[in-house]
């Protein structure tokens, strides 16, 4: 039995042996490179010195030895060895290790042979002595952080199949130049580790790049392939230093946040393909002084050109049928917009706070502004408005601190609730065919000398040209031809048209309804209320006879040919007439 026991002792010892020795690692010297063997796959890594020791000068890997294939750069072979100039791999290196390569800061140049794969975290980290790396196709992943403060890298090229993770380029801060090579992919995917790059050269062949590929770069230009179709989502969002961009005919859409934040961008040209700008599209590109849109382009969505604040034209293409919401909001140094022939709607705040603009023509064929379509535009002097509208949003126009002139066409019947607040009017003419004044419509529009109100008007509502208590009141002169006073359409015990003021204006009504106001629970609270003679009732179109005279409405006083706002005219013939003089 104890013979027995004995030979299983001897056999397991031997298996042990054999197990041992088959995963066994040992270390060998060659050409004064230590090497780390792997006797199971018989492969090695060149590796680390002997201890106290550091490698210097060029260093050059063999591809094999004792029957051992060299396959790879150990973690930490090479690191912290200042004083190694140049590392030439032989065909057969796979992977280049952890820190393989950090603090090599007299490192110049390396070379990577077709047959390497992997360049793992650190590898070169802080290699400052590299000027230009230039990858064959064979290498697919660069690891985070792999060359991170290569201070002096200023050249780079590779093929579209690499994978660069994040970091792997960090501190490169003189990386000027990148040349990507077509691969064996056509799609451009994660290139975030090419943080301080400045310009890129994509090739031909290139169909697409994928959702945020070169966000947060430092791009200050690229070049783009024309085999491209598409500019996809966050593509170039965040690259605060791309100045132009040329979007190849090719292209048929750009995508939701494609250059958000470029806020050095100053110009782009759109494909004659593109149909399509979507949400976000250039919001914040606060540099961008012209945008060219092509005839194709269908849609534009909101807050596409959000806080452009150096764009001062804009011609929107015929095919676009709507203004998306906040499209050009906060486009402060945007003076001029030709409105496309096919508009029909402008969303909420499309153009709010664009503070540059002076005058605005409302093409035929607009039916709807949104809410705060112009809030805050407080350049703007004068607007026309299309026959076809007939809606106007919650504070379309308010705040527009300098808008005096309003044109109103045939067909619009209501002017809704505080539309013109706080705007700069100083006499308005309210055309005949409007028929509702909606609360506070033009309230708080304290520069207000002089009204005149259709005789179409039916209701008067709440505040509709009231002002705040405590504001000057200049309104002299309201004239109004309804025969019946206009009234809100709701009464309560504080609604009032006229609210804050200090009812001391003169109102001129039609002849026969003096008694009429004057009893009026709203317009009776003012002491002047003046009947107007018939021929003062007609408001002149023509005037083909000589003119004797200006005088007021009262007709006791003569006025200058040069005043401003509602007069009388005497005429040769004898007729006197009404006429608004600007």
């Amino acid at each position: 039995m104890n013979r027995q026991f004995a030979m299983k002792i001897v056999i397991f010892s031997l298996f042990v042996t054999t197990a041992i020795y088959a995963n066994a690692q040992a270390r060998y010297c060659v050409e004064g490179i230590y090497y780390l063997t792997d006797y199971k796959n018989k492969t090695a890594k060149a590796s680390y010195p002997m201890s106290g020791t550091k490698y210097k000068g060029d260093i050059k890997i063999v591809s094999s030895f004792s029957n051992f294939i060299v396959n790879g750069i150990d973690d930490y072979a090479f690191t912290e060895c200042p004083e190694v100039t140049s590392i030439s791999l032989p065909e057969g290196i796979l992977t280049i290790g952890i820190n393989a390569f950090s603090g090599c800061f007299g490192l110049k140049s390396i070379n990577f042979p077709s047959s390497i794969k992997e360049i793992h975290s650190s590898a070169f980290y802080g290699c400052s002595s590299l000027t230009s790396l230039d990858f064959p196709i064979s290498l697919s992943k660069i690891e985070n952080g792999a060359f991170v403060n290569c201070t002096n890298l200023k050249k780079l090229s590779f093929y579209t199949d690499l994978d660069i993770s994040n970091n792997a380029f960090f501190g490169c801060n003189n990386l000027d130049s990148v040349n990507v090579y077509l691969g064996n992919v056509s799609t451009i995917y994660n290139y975030y580790g090419l943080q301080p790059a400045k310009n890129i050269n994509l090739p031909e062949g290139v169909t697409k790049i994928a959702p945020y590929a070169f966000c947060n770069l430092s791009l200050i230009s690229i070049s783009l392939p024309s085999t491209i179709d598409s500019i996809e989502q966050g593509t170039f969002s965040c690259c605060e230093n791309l100045v132009s961009v040329f979007i190849p005919n090719n292209v048929k859409t750009i995508s939701n946040h494609a250059f958000e934040y470029c806020t050095k961008l100053e110009s782009i040209i759109i494909s004659n393909l593109v149909d399509s700008i979507s949400d976000f599209a250039f919001w914040g590109c606060s540099s961008l002084k012209s945008i060219k849109l092509s005839d194709s382009v269908e849609f534009i969505g909101k807050y596409a050109f959000y806080g452009c604040s150096s764009l001062k034209y804009i011609c929107l293409p015929n095919k676009i049928t709507s203004i998306e919401e906040h499209e050009f909001e906060n486009c402060t140094s945007l003076e001029t917009i030709d409105f496309s022939e096919s508009l029909k709607v402008i969303k909420d705040e499309a153009f709010n706070n664009c503070t540059s603009l002076y005058k605005i023509d409302i093409p035929e064929g607009v039916t709807t502004f949104k809410k705060y379509v112009f809030t805050n535009c407080t350049s703007l002097h004068e607007v026309n408005l299309p026959s076809t509208l007939s809606d106007m949003g919650w504070m379309a126009f308010a705040y527009c601190f300098n808008l005096e002139k309003i044109h109103f066409n045939e067909g619009f019947t209501t002017i809704g609730n505080s539309v013109f607040i706080e705007c700069g009017f100083k006499s308005l003419i309210i055309p005949e065919g409007i028929l509702n004044i909606n609360q506070s419509a033009f309230g708080n529009c304290l520069n207000l000398v002089s009204v005149t109100l259709p005789e179409s008007l039916v209701f008067l509502d709440n505040d509709a040209f009231g002002i705040s208590a405590g504001n000057e009141d200049n309104l002299s002169e309201i004239v109004c031809y309804a025969k019946t006073p206009p009234m809100p359409r709701e009464e309560t015990n504080w609604t009032d048209p006229f609210s804050g003021r200090n009812y001391k204006a003169v109102v001129y009504v039609p002849e026969g309804c003096g008694s009429l106001y004057k009893t009026n629970r709203f317009w009776g609270k003012y002491d002047n209320i003046v009947e107007m003679k018939s021929s003062a009732c007609c408001p002149i179109d023509n005037v083909s006879k000589k003119i004797i005279g200006y005088y007021s409405l009262k007709g006791d006083k003569r006025v200058s040919h040069r005043s401003k706002g509602l007069f009388l005219i005497k005429m040769s013939d004898g007729t006197i007439k009404k006429q608004y003089l600007r």
